[in-house]
């Protein structure tokens, strides 16, 4: 039975892999207007401007806890803002928003490895019959139903470079595990949103100057930019960090598995494509494997504040 601590790191584990599915279908469509790193800038800085009046006060007390983390606070926000979501931007140039978003999740279990190797955190028969389940409904959903179509794909560049954005990300999340308890969220987002556009801003001056890109702003582009900034930027990442400090790591990157399914359903509101029933059938097997991941009632402990 899920306590209240638990149930409310599932639902901001699950807020934010709704806010991020949208995230994937704005950065295809932003990608003739708005080079990668440009908006990765452009993110983050409107992720920290909006929360900087709340935030300030915050991260000034907190300060003298986040100097004594510095070597772990940076490689974070090198990690999980600076590079993946640059490699995200770059891979929407190479590939669909559909694929993006499979590959994408790839994450979960990247960091259930990671846990296992860097804190040992074991895993039972409920939990590794979880993660395979979850893999079956992953198959099932990219093949749509034709296991054979395995044999057919293909990777593009846009398809590894997500992948190592996958993999980069993972890293960010088992890494938060680390996190002093004592920082208040508001100071770990806006210390991570600032330090991670500072060293944005040395490949930003290399893409303008070598590449001159042509940036195109109206109604629509600011809007996504608004979305990404705030809503994929600050609310996700708010949620995501905060569910990692409730429920752990493995548990909070299960729920991202979901992420495809959502997909799916905003490409077919705001694009007009067809959910078919493999899509619903394949979110009904990875939602089973994931309760099984979550059922586990004892998870092993580590040196982490947030296991």
């Amino acid at each position: 039975m899920l306590t209240s601590r638990k149930y409310r790191g599932y639902l901001l584990a699950l807020a934010a892999t709704v806010i991020w599915s949208g995230n994937f279908i704005v950065a295809r469509g932003l990608k003739d207007n708005i080079p990668p790193v440009s908006l990765s800038v452009f993110r983050w800085g409107t992720a920290a401007l909006v929360l900087l009046p709340f935030a300030w006060k915050g991260l000034i007390a907190d300060w003298p806890m986040i100097r004594k983390q510095l070597k772990l606070l940076i490689p974070i926000s090198f990690l999980g803002i600076s590079v993946f979501n640059t490699l995200l931007y770059m891979a929407a140039h190479h590939t669909s928003a559909v694929n993006m978003s499979l590959i994408a999740i790839s994450g979960p279990l990247f960091v259930a490895l990671l846990n296992k190797f860097i804190f040992r955190e074991k895993f039972g028969a409920l939990r590794s019959t979880g993660f395979v389940v979850v893999i079956a409904g992953l198959l099932l959903l990219i093949t749509k139903g034709d296991l054979s179509a395995l044999t057919s794909l293909r990777f593009s560049k846009g398809d590894l470079l997500m992948a190592g954005g996958a993999f980069l990300f993972s890293f960010y999340t088992v890494l938060l595990k680390l996190k002093n308890p004592g920082i208040r969220p508001g100071s770990v987002l806006l210390f991570t949103f600032l330090a991670g556009t500072i060293m944005l801003l040395p490949f930003w001056g290399v893409e303008m100057y070598y590449y001159e890109p042509e940036l195109h702003f109206n109604g629509e582009t600011l809007g996504q930019i608004a979305y990404i900034g705030i809503g994929a930027s600050l609310l996700s990442y708010y949620c995501w960090n905060n569910a990692v400090e409730l429920i752990g790591s493995t548990n909070t990157s299960a729920v991202y598995n979901l992420l495809p399914l959502f997909s799916a359903i905003a490409a077919a509101v705001f694009l007009g494509e067809k959910l078919l029933p493999v899509q619903a059938i394949s979110g009904i097997v990875i939602l089973a494997g994931l309760l099984l991941i979550t059922r586990v009632r004892k998870p092993s402990r580590s040196p982490s504040p947030a296991a």
